[in-house]
């Protein structure tokens, strides 16, 4: 039986683990159910529940980083590119609009009816195949998808590579 106290550490050196290393099933399932979470957010029109994903680091992206506190004050101004992409879809067509961002999130959400999500994996050299997921999220209402891309980190997937990211 293992005691209070070992619990305690194993749960610590767990925690202290960066990144471990998934199964598919695993990842794919994580992965999808953080983008569920985001699109309930978008739903709700609640911040919290995308900022949920948002690292305390921000958003990675190729060569730079959108910080979390950039992310946190635009998802609650109105006219900003992020909340038009999650709560104001004309307004983020009239403004925001072009070819890498051709619709936004809310506007597949609200607009698209039955949603659909497929992941694939990105994989990157020296590291565990399954911890960079994207998910496209696609409609049959409106054309093309929506992709949300995580890493797995201290047993949580946070957005990366994603969107606004250009």
């Amino acid at each position: 039986m293992i005691g209070y106290r070992m619990t305690v550490n194993i749960l610590l050196i767990l925690l202290a683990v960066p990144s471990i290393a998934l199964d598919k099933q695993t990842a794919e399932q994580g992965a999808v159910a953080a983008a569920r979470d985001i699109v309930r957010g978008v739903e709700e029109k609640r911040p919290d529940l995308i900022l949920a994903h948002v690292a305390r680091g921000g958003i990675p992206c190729v060569d730079s980083v959108v910080t979390r506190e950039h992310v946190e004050k635009d998802l609650k101004t109105r006219g900003s590119w992020y909340y038009a992409y999650f709560f104001e879809p004309t307004d983020f067509n009239e403004r925001f609009r072009d070819a890498a961002y051709p619709t936004s999130l809310a506007e597949r959400v609200t607009k698209g009816g039955e949603l659909s999500y497929r992941v694939r994996f990105q994989q990157y050299p020296k590291l565990p195949p399954f911890n960079f997921p994207c998910v496209s999220i696609t409609s049959r209402q409106i054309k093309g998808k929506e992709g949300l891309c995580f890493f797995h980190e201290h047993g949580k997937w946070w957005l990366r590579d994603g969107p606004n990211c250009d």
